[in-house]
């Protein structure tokens, strides 16, 4: 639910990116906090089939996004801290061992 909600709001700060740059340069800002968002929602949905692999490439992702939700706030936006938040979460809870567990069980991928 938590890579959803990423998803989303990763989304959402895109379209507000090309509303307030606009044309191609807004276009272009947009699309790069986009790749993210796609990311997310890939995640959220492939979770319980992405094997080892997966699962340590999706960490390596949302510790990217980790530290680009620093440079938000140390660049001076605030909502960075939020963003940071809502990294820090699904971090935290896909490294639970019973969260490794479940991703590991065959009920979880479906077989």
């Amino acid at each position: 639910m938590l890579l959803w909600m990423m998803s989303f709001l990763t989304a959402l700060t895109a379209v507000q990116v090309f509303l307030l740059i606009g044309g191609a340069y807004g276009a272009g800002v947009a699309a790069m906090r986009l790749l993210p968002a796609l990311a997310c929602a890939l995640a959220a949905k492939r979770l319980p089939r992405m094997g080892r692999a997966g699962y340590a490439l999706l960490l390596a992702f949302l510790a990217i996004v980790a530290l680009w939700q620093v440079d938000r706030f140390t660049g001076g936006e605030p909502f960075g801290i939020v963003g940071f938040a809502f990294v820090t979460v699904p971090v935290v809870l896909l490294a639970a061992p019973g969260t490794r567990r479940h991703l590991r069980s065959r009920t979880a991928a479906g077989r």
